[in-house]
């Protein structure tokens, strides 16, 4: 793949740099200092709430105020167990309705927000009385999306697509009505899975036009074995070592960004060009890529290709897996016994100097031997180079316009720790830089340089 770009395209870029909120504040208290920094170096723009869990969401008990009977009734898989276990830790720290945190790390951020609904088991009124509550203290809901993976075999015995369409069609009358400004997005099928309730769910949602935006889970499988729903099951080792093992990995991700513009270019041309959220991606959740440099590297090159690939420009909010939890794979800061962050954090905290801005005009986009290369202005007219080096080797590239750097690389692609060791920051005064082999970079100017 070597594609080579020259265009000056304007980009909103906001609502990309989103994060969902699932089990955050299970382990976390946003009145917390050390959680609070962390926070404030990545600098989220967009949260999402409920998250995974909204699908049985309700603004009123303790925590998500889930009702177990009403899991038990719609899910046929392994989450009644998991909610089981999740209330059992809501109600020994005597949690409460965990809106209320979210409000105060939202307000906190001066974030936007993107509601969860729950339409299995809530009434339209506890989505409305959501909203409201929110809106009361000063935070902008720009969306709701109508339910979270629906179309999953878990859900098949109690629930299709007529139910999905009637409750769909139901609480987008109300929120139009009293809320005109908010965006409404719905739960599309895999496309490239030939299930026939997947064919009929998307053939029956694409003929509607009540809705704003369709919403896609977009998790990059790179390693053997079998997955489910977001997660690897199963995992089989690949390569004589590490080294291997993970140049395989490499090798599929950059396939991943080869394949991905034709996926969703084949969503927008079955749903009337309609614009798409990915409310959740990551790679695979997996226990061989999880917390490895390589998953780093991944999510970085995954925002700056959405942003600046003219191929993905239908994508218009994105909110990364999970920003706080137990879970090593998904979360970026990790609560277990002790607080950890994951290596996606540097990812992150170098793309907060990017996300900051609202919009950005895209001038270039480039990949080549394994190096992606971006060329961008913010409304400032300030000039930003970023690129991604994939490569086991350095590369040179041409710096003279810029004034400033930050780099961070890694020895390999396993490497499972943000070391402080492999961040450089700088002034720069030079025509031409080696950039670190397994690295990204953003090198930035002044204004009309």
């Amino acid at each position: 793949m070597n594609t080579n770009l020259l265009y000056s395209q304007e980009r909103i870029i906001k609502n990309l740099y989103g994060f969902g909120t699932n089990t955050t504040f299970m382990f976390n208290d946003v009145q917390d200092t050390s959680f609070l920094s962390n926070v404030n170096m990545i600098s989220p723009r967009l949260l999402a709430f409920p998250g995974g869990l909204g699908n049985f969401y309700h603004p009123s008990g303790m925590g998500y105020g889930i009702k177990i009977s009403e899991v038990d009734f719609f899910h046929k898989g392994k989450l009644p167990k998991r909610i089981r276990g999740i209330n059992k830790i809501i109600e020994k720290n005597k949690h409460k309705n965990y809106i209320y945190p979210f409000i105060d790390l939202s307000k906190h951020l001066r974030s936007d927000v993107i509601i969860d609904a729950n339409i299995l088991s809530a009434e339209i009124d506890e989505t409305i009385q959501m909203i409201n509550l929110i809106l009361r203290n000063g935070i902008n809901v720009s969306s709701v999306e109508i339910g979270r993976e629906l179309t999953n075999q878990s859900y098949h015995e109690n629930f299709d697509i007529y139910k999905y369409l009637e409750k769909s069609k139901a609480l987008t009358e109300r929120i139009r009505i009293s809320f005109p400004d908010i965006k409404i997005g719905v739960v599309v099928a895999p496309i490239y899975k030939s299930y026939v309730r997947h064919v009929k769910w998307n053939k029956l949602l694409s003929k509607e036009n009540f809705y704003d935006a369709i919403v896609v889970h977009t998790y990059a499988k790179v390693t053997k074995g079998k997955d489910e729903y977001g997660k690897m099951v199963t995992e089989y080792p690949e390569g004589k070592n590490k080294y291997q093992a993970f140049n395989i990995y490499k090798k599929r991700s950059l396939n991943f960004f080869k394949k991905y513009p034709k996926e969703i270019n084949d969503y927008s041309q079955m749903f009337q060009k309609k614009d798409i959220w990915i409310t959740e991606w990551n790679l695979q959740v997996s226990k061989l890529t999880g917390k490895t440099h390589i998953q780093s590297l991944f999510v970085f090159c995954y925002l700056m290709e959405v942003a600046c690939n003219e191929e993905l420009r239908k994508i218009n909010l994105m909110s990364f897996h999970n920003l706080a939890g137990r879970d090593i794979s998904s979360s970026v800061i990790i609560n277990r016994e002790k607080s950890s962050l994951s290596t996606t954090f540097v990812a992150f905290k170098f793309l907060s100097d990017v996300f900051v801005n609202d919009r950005i005009t895209v001038v270039s986009r480039s990949f080549t031997n394994e190096l992606f290369e971006y060329e961008f202005r913010n409304e400032k007219n300030e000039k930003f180079f970023v690129c991604i080096n994939w490569s086991e080797q350095p590369t040179k590239v041409d710096i003279s316009e810029y004034d400033y750097s930050k780099i961070y690389y890694s020895e390999n692609l396993y490497d499972n720790q943000y070391s402080k060791e492999n961040f450089s920051s700088n002034e720069v005064n030079l025509k031409e830089l080696e950039i670190p082999k397994y690295s990204f970079c953003i090198f930035k100017s002044g204004k009309n340089k």
